[in-house]
């Protein structure tokens, strides 16, 4: 009898590792059924500059998302690889930096968005890149010891 027991369990474990979902979705699904889409900033209504990143999220042919942050004159291109739904209002994120980011172009980047009810907001609350250097911890920049910004959508 446990013979049998073993040998049920071991056959429904291998042919249920073997079900794979019909589709898998992609980052950029996830972020628009999130509503992280389009153009985000500190503050909307004042131009991108040294203090105000102006960000814009716009699907890539793969699926994955591409970021350009706009401060100023200045841009720079990350690529979105993966996202996950962590929570109501958490995803997890894992972007490679690319065009613009100088050394650390081509460097991966893990971080947690923790978004407001409406999803019309968010804040980083938790970031590394490259080997694990915290960059914000619990919501906190490392480097300066403030409070990561709200970051909120923008009419486009």
């Amino acid at each position: 009898m446990i013979r049998t027991s073993v040998v049920a369990t071991a056959a429904f474990t291998a042919a249920t590792a073997m079900i794979v979902p019909a589709h898998a979705e992609t980052p950029w699904e996830t972020m628009a059924k999130f509503g992280w889409t389009g153009r985000w900033a500190q503050d909307c209504k004042t131009l991108s500059g040294p203090g105000n990143w102006h960000v814009r999220y716009a699907p890539l042919p793969t699926g994955n998302a591409e970021r350009r942050m706009e401060r100023g004159l200045e841009v720079r291109f990350s690529t979105i690889e993966a996202v996950q739904v962590a929570a109501p209002h958490v995803l997890q994120v894992s972007e490679v930096y690319g065009r613009g980011w100088g050394e650390f172009d081509g460097t991966r980047k893990q971080y947690v968005l923790r978004f407001a009810d409406d999803h019309r907001s968010y804040r980083s609350i938790e970031s590394a890149f490259g080997a694990n250097q915290a960059f914000i911890n619990e919501g906190v920049m490392v480097p300066t010891g403030n409070e990561s910004p709200r970051i909120e959508k923008c009419a486009d």
